[in-house]
């Protein structure tokens, strides 16, 4: 998560980086998705993939440099938000004085799913 953050920092800082700190934002988005996100698809390192990349490879389509610029401060606000905010990862609620198999359960284990519905 670290990396993400300080390279996106520093890209804000100085707009006209080095190319290979782009490079390292991508690398570090991949650690993020792999390590901290856990997420199936990883959704941050695509999105900086399109967000710095793919636009300038639109060949006559490509953007003008005012918009390529307004892209990366996008993209980069979106990867310190993704590495700085909550985790939207879906948790159960474990109260105090429950099991933790109670949890999970819906519905009582001697009837079906189908008895539920009135």
């Amino acid at each position: 998560m670290m990396p993400a953050v300080v390279l996106s920092v520093r890209m804000l800082l100085d707009p006209g980086a080095y190319p290979y700190y782009t490079a390292g934002l991508v690398l570090a988005t991949v650690v993020l998705d792999v390590g901290w996100r856990r997420t199936r698809w990883p959704w941050v390192s695509m999105g900086v993939v399109l967000g710095l990349y793919a636009v300038r490879a639109m060949g006559p389509l490509t953007p003008t440099n005012e918009v390529l610029g307004w892209l990366r401060l996008v993209t980069i606000l979106c990867v310190l938000a993704v590495a700085l905010g909550p985790d939207w990862r879906a948790h159960r609620v474990h109260w105090p004085g429950q099991d933790q198999s109670a949890a999970y359960r819906r519905v009582p284990m001697n009837e079906s799913p189908d008895s539920q519905i009135t």
